[in-house]
């Protein structure tokens, strides 16, 4: 946890920011009380962003803080344990944070103008985190690790995507993560040495998304879609229930038809009958006409 933390980029002067009894000050301004882990970053301006947690656990981002600073909650009960890192690439933000409202699950905030966007919540499962490092084009590395082995992810367009045939098995602590143009480092100590493997992002475009079956990853591409399908699904129920009604209430008015049909045939022959009967009497009466006239 930092008590302490100074910030160099894209500033003349180093920003210092110190934590102590639970007051955050930056230039000797007070800039939160009751924070419990803080971090922060200095935009392509110079100004300061941040974010802490506090004892109501609760994840909040400041930025501005040469003057009153601007405070926005991000996320709300986070797990005791939850680890959260603030960074910039491209004026872009990357907000990462480890175990928030879940254990085991990573949630990546970014920011698109001047509002906060979130990617696809990453269950890691019994994976640990090891480092991470914002991308250029809004992309943003996490290299996680189980079982000494590293498997290296990458979020692009928002969604957790794993490279193809990259590990590292070392079962050493400090490793980290460099982002350069497009080759990311990771740096790790082997014996007395610092190696360092390079990954090209914009050459491995081969990646793998992480299968919903076994647990690991929560990806709402497919979520997404099944929910999408059972809303479908639910309009079309709704859609056959209706046709059923329609189709009832059709099939009631073929019978009704079907029974008019039969009683006109019926009429039609009572009908007939009553014409030859006429035409009986007709026939009787013309004859009874012309006896009487002889």
């Amino acid at each position: 946890m930092h008590e302490e933390l100074i910030l160099e980029k894209y500033v003349n002067d180093p920003v210092r920011l110190t934590l102590s009894d639970g007051l955050l000050c930056c230039k000797g301004v007070v800039i939160a009380n009751d924070v419990e882990y803080f971090d922060a970053v200095t935009d392509t301006k110079g100004n300061v962003h941040g974010i802490y947690t506090d004892s109501q656990q609760r994840l909040i981002y400041f930025h501005n803080i040469n003057r009153v600073p601007e405070a926005k909650i991000i996320a709300k009960r986070l797990c005791s344990d939850a680890q959260a890192f603030i960074s910039e690439e491209d004026g872009v933000l990357h907000l990462l944070v480890v175990g928030g409202a879940i254990s085991g699950q990573i949630d990546h905030f970014y920011t698109s103008g001047n509002n906060w966007q979130k990617s696809k919540s990453l269950l890691i499962g019994d994976k640990a985190y090891t480092s991470s490092c914002p991308c250029r084009d809004g992309c943003f590395a996490v290299l996680l690790s189980k079982d000494a082995e590293q498997t290296l992810w990458l979020v692009k367009n928002a969604s957790w995507k794993k490279i193809s045939n990259f590990n590292i098995d070392t079962k050493a602590e400090c490793i980290s993560l460099a982002n350069r143009d497009d080759v990311i480092e990771i740096i790790y100590p082997d014996g007395d040495d610092m190696l360092m493997k390079e990954v090209n992002i914009s050459e491995n475009e081969s990646f793998e998304e992480e299968s919903m079956a076994n647990g690991n990853m929560l990806n709402s591409k497919y979520i997404m879609q099944i929910n999408e399908n059972t809303k479908k699904l639910e309009t079309h129920s709704e859609q056959i229930e209706t046709l059923k009604t329609a189709l009832a209430e059709c099939d009631k008015i073929s019978r009704q038809m079907m029974s008019v049909r039969e009683s006109m045939k019926l009429y039609e022959n009572q009908i007939n009958q009553l014409n030859i009967r006429l035409q009986e009497l007709v026939n009787r009466f013309n004859g009874i006409i012309r006896s009487a006239s002889r």
